[in-house]
């Protein structure tokens, strides 16, 4: 596996992490999807 493979692997779960954090912070919040992009992710 490849430095970038694992560095987009470890972006996702990140993701999905903030995601959980701010959903339990801001009840009414609605999650987005987008991908990765080069300099991290949105």
């Amino acid at each position: 596996m490849e430095k970038g493979e694992k560095l987009d692997g470890l972006r996702h779960s990140l993701a999905h992490l903030l995601a959980a954090s701010v959903r339990e912070l801001y009840p009414g919040s609605q999650n987005a999807i987008g991908p990765a992009i080069e300099n991290g992710f949105y």
